[in-house]
């Protein structure tokens, strides 16, 4: 049972992330040609997400080290479907490629700055709490922004083979 990591074990978590982002990022675009469909991978990749945060939210201590480790790449996978973000911006904007991608990655990266930020003062206003039950809490930050994302993901449009509006 994995109640807290040790000073070198948590970099290697969070490069389990980071290998599995651009694990997902290859197999999401592969996905998404192989479907000849942008929303269908996204909507599967965006349900996943949420998947995981309800595993990590609420039985995440239950877990070992090899399957947290696990679970984080998987997390890190699913949140390479941002490619397919990419693709749809591109490809609802050709004229203006790089400012749609700048504005897709300019919404992820405030919104990564936003969650963690808000983590960390859930963590502090729960300082009191129990280790698990303050985490528990923190967590349904991230939690509820996936079931946002994956509620929204029903709403992307469709621009395999070109945006017609």
């Amino acid at each position: 049972m994995t109640s807290v990591l040790s000073r070198p074990d948590g970099p290697f978590f969070v490069s389990l992330l980071a290998a599995g982002t651009m694990c997902g990022a290859v197999a999401a675009g592969r996905m998404s040609d192989t479907m000849r469909s942008r929303k269908k991978p996204l909507i599967l990749f965006a349900g996943c997400q949420v998947g995981v945060w309800i595993i990590l939210t609420f039985a995440g201590h239950l877990l070992g080290d090899i399957a947290l480790g696990t679970l984080f790449f998987f997390l890190g996978f699913v949140a390479g479907s941002i490619v397919v973000s990419w693709a749809i911006a591109k490809e609802m904007n050709p004229g203006h490629m790089g400012l749609a991608v700048a504005v897709i990655n300019t919404a992820a990266f405030f919104g990564v700055a936003v969650i963690t930020s808000l983590i960390g003062v859930f963590l502090d206003m729960g300082a009191a709490l129990p280790a698990r039950e303050a985490y528990r809490n923190a967590f349904l930050l991230p939690l509820g922004g996936a079931a946002i994302g994956f509620a929204l993901s029903f709403m992307a449009p469709e621009t395999f083979g070109g945006w017609k509006e």
